[in-house]
């Protein structure tokens, strides 16, 4: 007769298995030698972070990403290609395109790793030519547009002009 122990854990690593009983039993010396217990790590860990393209709204957009394992799991990101990881997930405010490269990583699993992509496209806007009159012969008035869909103050570039001719007559501006 004999019993079996080791110590409690299970973690990833080499755990020591001990047998133990009486030395002489019936006709027999017996002699104890331990063995190991090695638990690896799981690939059951995986990561995912959520695309994002919208319109440029000003505001900045992110998400952080989600493992599955959560315990003892640390989520890190990379916008350049692996070379630098931080803790915090990045975010994008102005028009472009940032593909983020995530990875989860835990003593008991094997690192996760994904890819997604976060991107802000063109915001609409509207420049419309404010229509005008003059009388024939009388100076040009000055041309002016409304603008419409710019935030926080932005302003887009623009020119008016409209087809030359003095006669009486509708002119389109442009």
């Amino acid at each position: 007769k004999y019993t079996l122990s080791r110590k409690a854990g299970e973690d990833v690593g080499t755990y020591t298995i001990t047998p133990s009983g009486e030395a002489v039993q019936g006709n027999y010396t017996v002699t104890y030698k331990t063995g190991e217990l090695k638990i690896t790590a799981s690939g059951n860990l995986t990561v995912s972070g959520e695309n994002y393209k919208e319109a440029y709204d000003g505001k900045a957009h992110g998400k952080a990403a989600t493992a599955n394992v959560t315990d003892g799991t640390e989520i890190s990101y990379s916008v350049d290609d692996g070379t630098t990881w931080k803790n915090e997930y990045p975010t994008i405010t102005n028009v472009g395109k940032v593909t983020v490269q995530v990875r989860a990583t835990n003593a008991n699993y094997v690192t996760a790793t994904a890819t997604y992509t976060l991107e802000v496209t063109h915001a609409p806007v509207t420049v419309t030519a404010n229509s005008k009159t003059k009388v024939y012969g009388a100076e040009e008035p000055k041309l002016d547009a409304k603008v419409e869909g710019t935030l926080n103050g932005d302003a887009v570039k623009y020119t008016l002009s409209r087809k030359a001719g003095e006669d009486v007559g509708t002119y389109t501006i442009t």
